[in-house]
């Protein structure tokens, strides 16, 4: 991240996805707090394309502290945050502005707290327009709209026939007598003389 994380954080958005990742790296890490430790002291942290973060796991042994507790994990990320939030930066987001008095006064003892003061504070991301949640809904239930879009289709194709065989049978179309002219002569009388 040290290399090449000044190029690819280029928006507030993007510098608080990535801190809201790498909690959640941390969160999810086996590592113990000696080796986590040792993956910000060494800067084992990865930053893939999509935002992502992972860290990876070859270290230097030996600076390693055993007796590293999570408070001292959590101070450290928090570090690392405030430099990302930090890079490119033209007004100070208030993330960073909490998160710095924080870390100054030593607050955080677990990498939750971290979690939620970050997702309190960090940018609104838009809601998706109507459209977009539209297309997932169908994309999610495509297979039912086919099904459904299917027996439609046999219902038209069986009506469509039955017109056929009415009309070759008959010679006119019965069901249309139905909702054409059928009020024009009502038994003697003639409705529409004009």
């Amino acid at each position: 991240m040290a290399e090449f994380a000044e190029g690819q954080i280029t928006t507030p958005a993007v510098r608080e996805a990535i801190c809201v990742n790498l909690i959640l790296a941390c969160l999810e890490s086996p590592l113990p707090w000696p080796l986590l430790f040792l993956a910000f002291d060494q800067d084992k942290i990865n930053v893939e394309k999509d935002n992502g973060v992972f860290l990876s796991t070859t270290f230097d042994l030996t600076q390693l502290n055993a007796s590293v507790s999570e408070a001292d994990c959590v101070g450290r990320c928090a570090e690392v945050m405030l430099r990302i939030l930090r890079l490119n930066q033209k007004k100070r987001l208030k993330s960073y502005e909490l998160l710095n008095r924080k870390v100054e006064h030593g607050a955080y003892t677990q990498f939750s707290e971290v979690y939620h003061d970050f997702r309190l504070t960090g940018l609104r991301r838009k809601k998706r327009f109507r459209l977009s949640l539209i297309s997932a809904f169908v994309v999610a239930r495509k297979d039912i709209f086919f099904r459904i879009l299917l027996v439609f289709s046999v219902v038209c194709a069986v009506v469509a026939a039955v017109m056929l065989i009415s009309y070759l049978a008959v010679g006119s179309f019965p069901l249309f007598k139905l909702f054409g002219q059928s009020m024009d002569m009502i038994g003697t009388e003639q409705l529409n003389v004009k």
